[in-house]
């Protein structure tokens, strides 16, 4: 159930990233991607 909902609010976050363009790197783009690396929902699906 853990990863169920780790999954569902990673899904969610998603839509942060909606306005990135790939051939862009901006900070906020770079703190988002470092911010969903660092989550505890990526963490839960990682460790299942």
């Amino acid at each position: 159930m853990d990863v169920k909902n780790a999954m569902e609010e990673i899904d969610e976050l998603s839509q942060d990233f909606s306005f990135c363009k790939p051939y862009q790197s901006t900070e906020r783009t770079k703190g988002l991607v470092r911010e969903f690396l660092n989550s505890s929902q990526l963490s839960i699906v990682q460790n299942s």
